[in-house]
């Protein structure tokens, strides 16, 4: 019986979506973020990534996990001018905490995967131990041929991790893994579900048409713990209201907590203000920050906010 929490990769289910419905275009060179998951349309590439929901049966009889709700649909509306040898293909990839994640180990990477238009396919898992700015990067992708098909199918694929050289630095807290999928350049859609990260035999299979590795059936950990671990990388604080008194002009101040970040989150906050004639964040931890109004003379003051306040330690 496989162990528990053996996915590696946070929201594999894609429960836990950026707010934005509509969909998102992806950047040619740079990644653009949707929560945890990372999108790259490759170099002269040009598209979208959407959240796509599961319409009952008998599409939901096609995952493994019964409760599926989403799958999201990578769009290349351009073709991208990049190659494989030059790592500058279409690529959705999540970036997990830890460079020295699974070090000198043997993974399995796999997903649920269709391709509505028939006309893509996975060229690449990319795979990469990133050390940091300064501590540089120990790249080792790996050239696969998966032909999708219309129809949703479990692809997979060994992905045989380096041992971290002696002397090696770490630019903490800013090093990770990253893995994810290389897209072959031309126009098209594939659909991606149930991604899964997980250790393996070395003696697994180095099949590169789609049945390598050693999968074991996706893991639903339930839309609850999974929130959990996205929190440890980015939260929208829910809405509230803070009452201040003020004995006379100044700052007065109050502690925001939020769910133990990896890191000091960037923050972001839209805010209405009461009498109040300006404000800041100051002093962000891992788990808190402080909020002051500037006042001008005694009285009560408030703030509710007026959009989402963002707390972003992602990698």
């Amino acid at each position: 019986m496989p162990f528990a929490n053996r996915n590696l990769f946070v929201d594999g289910a894609l429960d836990h979506w950026t707010t934005n419905s509509a969909p998102l275009n992806t950047l040619a060179t740079a990644y653009n973020g949707t929560t945890l998951w990372h999108s790259r349309a490759g170099e002269g590439g040009a598209g979208t990534i959407s959240l796509m929901t599961v319409n009952g049966e008998p599409q939901r009889g096609l995952f493994d996990c019964a409760r599926l709700a989403y799958f999201a649909r990578f769009s290349q509306t351009t073709a991208s001018t990049g190659t494989f040898a030059a790592r500058t293909l279409p690529v959705f990839r999540q970036c997990c905490e830890y460079a020295d994640l699974a070090a000198g180990r043997t993974l399995t990477i796999s997903a649920k995967l269709r391709t509505p238009t028939g006309a893509k396919k996975v060229v690449g898992i990319q795979a990469a131990q990133v050390f940091g700015i300064t501590a540089g990067t120990v790249e080792f992708s790996k050239a696969v041929a998966w032909d999708l098909t219309t129809t949703f199918k479990r692809y997979s694929a060994r992905i045989d991790v380096p041992a971290i050289v002696a002397g090696q630095p770490f630019d903490f807290p800013a090093h990770y893994f990253s893995a994810g999928l290389m897209f072959d350049p031309a126009v098209g859609d594939v659909d991606i579900a149930e991604l899964q990260l997980e250790l393996s035999s070395p003696h697994s299979s180095d099949n590169l048409s789609g049945a390598g590795g050693a999968p074991t059936t996706f893991e639903y950990r339930g839309f609850g713990p999974e929130l959990a671990r996205v929190q440890r990388f980015y939260e929208i604080l829910p809405p509230f209201v803070i009452y201040l008194s003020a004995s006379a002009s100044g700052v007065p101040g109050w502690s925001v907590p939020f769910y133990t970040k990896r890191a000091p989150p960037a923050m972001s906050a839209a805010v209405n203000l009461i009498n109040a004639t300006g404000w800041s964040i100051q002093g962000v931890s891992v788990n808190s920050f402080m909020f002051t109004m500037t006042v001008t003379a005694q009285g009560w003051y408030s703030v509710t906010n007026s959009g989402d306040w963002i707390a972003d330690a992602r990698l």
